[in-house]
């Protein structure tokens, strides 16, 4: 733009489809100036040919975006959506007009999601566009990354109960990129806790299935001083000694908790170990959050505790966590989320929902607490749930302010993205 065109003129180029919807990485492009000072450049359409992926041999989310030097950017702007007719490849032979035949288009709008002009962009039916905006909005709810340990292989593990509050530890050595040896040792159930990965994440139902170790001291956000594990913890200490130069080698250890306790791993504090949780993953297609409590670790229940690719708002109180899970697998906040997000559900999806507290006194709230209720257990049972969801929808239109009109032109909306 700066070197080939002059005012005025216009430019259209290839580029990835991420720069307008990733939170953080594009601001500084979605400024749509060049340099601090110098011209503007106005957006006029984006074709977004994610779903198309036209080059051989590459994954990457191509899209086509088109320029005008020495203009300002005014929203919202034309967002031209290619989807494929059938499944299977777009022949990279095919000619413009046997690519147009196969494809559908979407002529939707497009605008900043949130309150600055550099917020990654939210592209929807210029209805739908309109309406969600009494949706949008900073939640009163944070959210928060799940355990990091940057060397699963020797935190994550299967277990088998012994006597005496021990059990029997056998390390998941085959996680991750780094090769740990397989190790089955007996050590303190004192600090191992269910978990919950990524995978075992579903809309309503999960399923933790193995176990991590959380040498962790939640006050501290660091892990527990070597005194306390001697007395305490000794034998997970003495596992953990047999590690030490590749727990001490740890990218994220050397850069977050250099110094610290050698065993200390990340994003765990006091709201890891919350009675209740809202858990969601960070790669999905649409909300698919489900509400954890606790699972036996030998003959005792403990708190299940997310890993990294999850995101999870934690709560106190069963029924809050429900209310909080129906709202936020509704197709109104799917529609938010996949409106604006090309990658990753991260934390940052309450900036953008405006989810009220809840009340238990607020006759809406109890619905949707008993619905999302209702929705684990039928889930869990291999029941459909649709007709459930359907009522979740209306509830939330009511609460949000969206008349039945808008609740459809958004549904209508979700569909096309999907």
């Amino acid at each position: 733009i700066d070197k080939y065109l002059k005012d005025k003129s216009k430019l259209c180029f290839v580029i990835t489809q991420t720069l307008f919807k990733t939170q953080g990485a594009g601001d500084g492009f979605r400024r749509f100036r060049l340099g601090q000072t110098g011209a503007f450049f106005r957006v006029d359409q984006l074709d977004d040919m994610v779903e198309l992926q036209p080059f051989e041999g590459a994954t990457n989310r191509t899209a086509l975006v088109l320029c005008t030097k020495g203009e300002k950017t005014k929203y919202p702007l034309p967002y031209l959506l290619w989807r494929k007719k059938e499944k299977g490849k777009v022949g990279l032979d095919y000619t413009f007009e046997e690519t147009y035949n196969a494809t559908i288009r979407h002529n939707l709008k497009a605008q900043p999601v949130g309150g600055s002009e550099t917020s990654p962009w939210m592209s929807a039916k210029p209805k739908a566009l309109k309406a969600i905006q009494k949706v949008i909005g900073k939640s009163l709810y944070k959210a928060w990354a799940g355990s990091c340990t940057w060397l699963n292989g020797v935190y994550w593990g299967a277990v088998k109960p012994v006597e005496n509050g021990q059990i029997k530890f056998s390390n998941l050595y085959d996680e991750g990129k780094i090769k740990i040896e397989p190790v089955e040792v007996e050590i303190e159930a004192i600090l191992v806790y269910p978990l919950l990965r990524g995978r075992e994440v579903g809309r309503w139902k999960s399923t933790p299935n193995s176990f991590i170790i959380v040498s962790q001291n939640p006050k501290e956000r660091t892990g527990y001083e070597l005194k306390w594990m001697e007395k305490n913890a000794p034998k997970t200490l003495v596992y953990f000694n047999q590690f030490k130069n590749k727990l001490l080698g740890r990218s994220g250890y050397k850069k977050y908790l250099n110094g610290k306790p050698f065993y200390s791993i990340y994003n765990v504090s006091d709201y890891t170990f919350a009675p209740f949780k809202v858990v969601w993953k960070a790669l999905a297609n649409g909300s698919q959050a489900v509400v954890v409590a606790s699972a036996p670790v030998a003959d005792e229940m403990k708190v299940v505790v997310p890993e990294h690719n999850t995101m999870f708002v934690p709560f106190e109180n069963k029924d809050e966590a429900h209310y909080f899970c129906s709202l936020i697998n509704s197709s109104i906040a799917s529609f938010v989320v996949q409106g604006y997000i090309a990658l990753f559900y991260s934390t940052h999806i309450l900036d953008n929902i405006r989810i009220p507290k809840y009340d238990p006194n607020n006759e809406i709230h109890q619905d949707l607490t008993r619905l999302s209720k209702q929705c684990h257990e039928k889930v869990s049972a291999g029941i459909s749930v649709s007709d459930l969801e359907e009522q979740i929808d209306e509830l939330a239109a009511e609460l949000w302010g969206l008349s039945k009109e808008e609740l459809k032109e958004i549904k209508e909306s979700l569909k096309e993205m999907q």
